[in-house]
């Protein structure tokens, strides 16, 4: 199983993954620096750097479900619409094992930059806090602690719900369109 990710790993270049979640991390700070900046001084619209970091998380996971999805539609669906998967198929290996790799190696890859995403971001943010405290609280071992076990959690959870989209793409019609399309009108 691990050659099979080794070969999926030379097959494809992975080089605008990386960089397009370097890209979000820092666009991630960014904002969060510019919207703290930009309120009106009264009003505080991040009361303490633990809600900070929450919302910090909550953009990387996005960014990176958004990834994941583009991986999937790249080393999956793109796959399965060209035909190249039945040379694949065509190994002494099983479909299952082919099949299980890929979509190994997307979450582990999604993990991993979801994670990396977000220690960037959080500790991006942390660092410049601390000279410009422009977020209210103090940074302790227990709340870094605490905020490493949240990463790591929802990294994992992330690199599941990575794979959803491999769902929606495997179908072709419109109608599958249709249905998953009314959940995110109720994000509005």
């Amino acid at each position: 199983m691990i050659k099979l990710m080794k070969l999926e790993l030379k097959k494809h270049s992975l080089g605008w993954y990386f960089s397009s979640a370097f890209i979000a991390s820092l666009c991630i700070i960014a904002i969060l620096i510019l919207v703290n900046y930009v309120e009106a001084p009264h009003e505080v619209p991040l009361r303490d750097l633990d809600e900070a970091l929450v919302v910090v998380g909550a953009v990387a996971r996005v960014t990176c479900v958004i990834l994941g999805g583009v991986l999937v539609a790249k080393l999956i669906v793109e796959e399965y619409k060209s035909k190249t998967i039945f040379i694949l198929f065509s190994y002494p290996i099983s479909r299952k094992k082919l099949l299980g790799a890929k979509l190994l190696f997307i979450a582990i890859l999604t993990f991993i930059t979801v994670f990396v995403t977000n220690l960037l971001s959080a500790g991006l943010l942390v660092l410049l806090n601390s000279y410009l405290r422009f977020i209210p609280g103090n940074v302790d071992t227990g709340f870094l602690l605490k905020q490493l076990l949240s990463i790591l959690t929802f990294s994992v959870a992330t690199a599941g719900t990575s794979l959803i989209p491999l769902y929606f793409g495997m179908r072709k019609s419109i109608p599958c369109l249709r249905r998953s399309y009314p959940p995110f009108l109720s994000l509005r």
